[in-house]
This record gives C-alpha cells, structure tokens and sequence, in this order.
C-alpha cells in the first residue's frame, strides 16, 4: 500500500491595517504578506497588495494586472479568483478563464478592471 501524506503547515500569512482618514468613505487598506519559499507545499501570493482605487472619478476606469505566483516546490490545485463588492465602484476581468492549477515556480497574469460608479 502506498500512504500519502501531507503534513499541515502555515507557510502564508496575511496581515492588514485598515486607517481612518479624515475624509468621509475613504480608507486605505494595505495587505502584508509574509511567506516562506523553498518548502514542499504551494506557497501562492498575489502582487500587488495594494491597490488604491480611491483616485478614480465618477465614471474613470483603471485596469492593474495581478500576478500570481506559486513560491511553493507544489503545485498548486483549484484556483479560484473571486472579486470583492466594494460600494460605488465594480470589479471584473476581461479574461474569462484562468488556470485551475498553478505549478511550482510559476506564475500567471491576471488582469482587474476598476471602473468607479457614474452615480457615486
């Protein structure tokens, strides 16, 4: 018989810090991420972790690409990419499909669309 195993580990970490500015509606919010490399697990991070959409006037679009990658000795299995509500502005992609895995040592690009709501 063959018993595979996978030991449970922690090798990302994420950390934020949300701070008020003086300015009704506006907050800026900056991810940490701390990882090791060089371990046998999927290690996957997303750059950048910072994105300040704050800037963008009535009706303006910005388009960021996104790269993940695998740190990882892994592959890394079922990728999934979910956008966040945020009020007064949309989030989406031109790309309508993406990996499902990631292998290790490798990354991809994955672009965001940022568009600020006409009304807001």
């Amino acid at each position: 018989n063959i018993l595979y195993v996978f030991l449970k580990k922690s090798t990302v970490t994420y950390s934020w810090t949300v701070e008020k500015v003086n300015f009704t509606d506006i907050y800026e919010i900056e991810v940490e991420v701390n990882f090791e490399t060089e371990v046998p697990a999927p290690v996957v991070t997303v750059q950048p972790s910072f994105i300040d959409i704050n800037k963008l006037v009535s009706g303006e679009i910005s388009v960021v690409m996104m790269n993940i990658t695998n740190h990882g000795l892994i592959r890394a299995d079922d990728i999934q990419i979910s956008f966040p509500s945020i009020p007064c502005f949309s989030v989406k992609s031109n790309v309508e499909s993406y990996p499902d895995s990631l292998d290790a040592k490798t990354s991809f690009a994955y672009p965001l669309i940022f568009s600020r709501d006409i009304s807001c």
